[in-house]
């Protein structure tokens, strides 16, 4: 019937959107070979597909490998907002024992050793050993920070808490229910089975519209040959609450750190605010880029269809390039009028100076946080020293002194690690958690 029955069928495509990802995605200097793949979805914030590309090149062949919808692949620190960040921030509204916001100070360290390494490290295998806010985490990508966030929240079964977040939330149905509940899948993106294109940037699209979740959808309605409509999208029947508003507009604030003194610098559109995230895995075999602006959320997976290590001579993150390409060309089409240049804000979330050694509240440091009005750190009581440098009211402070609220590590190791990457959020305890399984994507993203 589809075929021969005469249906008319009304796609939810953006033809300008869908033309500038076209040209881009069949034209792109960059790839290294032609055995480079990619895929990019462009979605509004309601659920609708604008435009969509499942591969590079020209289309040869109809009913092919649509790598945006079809392929599963590992998300690297692309997961962290998901199953981590989001999941804390929400917790810390519903537990007064999770004390989870903006400038939480956190330890840079692994949580403990596993194999006989240190699990997790950062990118080149290294850690710092200092404390930072979980914004620097976030915005440096740090597998220390995710790793500790998430055994912050205080029940026991932080685990569980965040794949049934992302999984019924977020709606990533690729999630395995029992291998991929454990710290290295849900912290640093090691996942068993990978993640769609198409279903990241439908997730995402929740940190630009106040928390809502919509059903992804490519046409409006179907009718047949007498003008009755067969099938109909509406939206709004599939509109969930995944994050509570408040949540939403801090991690909002939190990604656009990514793109302002984060790994996403390269990235941002001038004029425009952004949110991004960066994903690497293991040896360079995926490179991803999920970012928004006021009016569109896009996601991007650049790699091979059998994984391999992607080519050295390209510098920065070919994911996040396209996604700049792709965004711009569309904003080119776009007279001022037609779109927004920030995003609106509610009510409930407030910006904040605190102590960069604490994290806590303090008037005149110059360093500035965004917090939810609900979840707001107490106030700093001085007696340590702190140095205003590094940030001029960005929210950007990174490392700090040891005071106030830190994790430790299990083994209380302060040094730096020469390998490995890996890391468990933990609150001082007296026994260790159980031991994380090491997946193969633990030690590639430090983007």
């Amino acid at each position: 019937m589809v075929y021969g029955g005469g249906l008319k069928i009304y796609t939810a495509i953006d033809f300008d959107v869908q033309k500038a990802l076209e040209n881009v995605y069949e034209n792109y200097k960059r790839m290294p070979d032609e055995t480079v793949q990619g895929a990019m979805v462009v979605m509004d914030y309601n659920g609708r597909v604008l435009g969509l590309v499942g591969g590079t090149g020209k289309k040869k062949v109809n009913l092919g490998l649509n790598r945006a919808t079809m392929s599963k692949r590992q998300p690297g620190s692309t997961i962290k907002p998901l199953s981590v960040y989001g999941p804390a921030l929400e917790k810390s509204l519903q537990d007064e024992n999770t004390n989870i916001y903006w400038s939480t100070m956190i330890k840079d360290a692994p949580l403990k050793v596993v194999d006989g390494k240190p699990w997790p490290t950062n990118q080149g295998g290294g850690y710092s050993g200092s404390t930072v806010t979980l914004q620097y985490g976030l915005a440096q990508s740090k597998n220390t920070i995710s790793a500790r966030t998430l055994d912050m929240i205080s029940d026991a079964g932080a685990v569980d808490y965040s794949l049934d977040f992302i999984s019924n939330r977020f709606h990533i149905s690729t999630l395995d229910s029992v291998k991929d509940c454990d710290y290295a899948p849900m912290a640093t993106g090691g996942v068993t089975n990978g993640v769609t294109v198409l279903e990241m940037t439908a997730a995402y699209a929740t940190f630009g519209n106040g928390g809502y979740y919509y059903e992804p959808y490519c046409y409006t309605k179907i009718e047949d040959v007498q003008g009755n409509v067969v099938l109909q999208k509406q939206p709004e029947k599939t509109k969930e609450s995944a994050l509570s508003e408040n949540t939403a507009w801090v991690m909002n604030k939190l990604l656009q750190t990514v793109m302002t003194a984060g790994t996403g610098t390269s990235y941002k559109l001038s004029g425009i605010q952004c949110f991004g995230k960066t994903g690497t895995t293991t040896d360079d075999k995926d490179r991803w880029f999920m970012g928004g602006t006021p009016d569109f959320v896009a996601g991007v997976w650049y790699g091979y269809d059998q994984p391999k290590e992607i080519y050295y001579g390209l510098s920065g993150n070919p994911s996040g390039t396209l996604w700049k390409t792709v965004m711009s060309a569309v904003y080119d089409k776009l007279d001022s009028d037609q779109y927004k240049t920030k995003f609106e804000e509610p009510e409930g979330i407030v910006k904040r100076s605190y102590c960069p050694s604490c994290g806590k509240l303090r008037s005149g440091t110059g360093v500035y946080g965004w917090y939810d009005v609900n979840n707001l750190p107490g106030n700093c009581s001085g007696g340590h020293g702190y140095s205003t440098g590094g940030s001029s009211g960005s929210g950007s402070y990174g490392n700090s002194g040891s005071s106030g609220k830190t994790t430790t590590a299990a083994d209380g190791e302060n040094t730096t690690a020469a390998g490995g990457e890996t890391t468990a959020a933990q609150k001082p305890q007296t026994s260790a958690p159980a031991e994380p399984k090491p997946t193969k994507a633990d030690e590639g993203d430090g983007e």
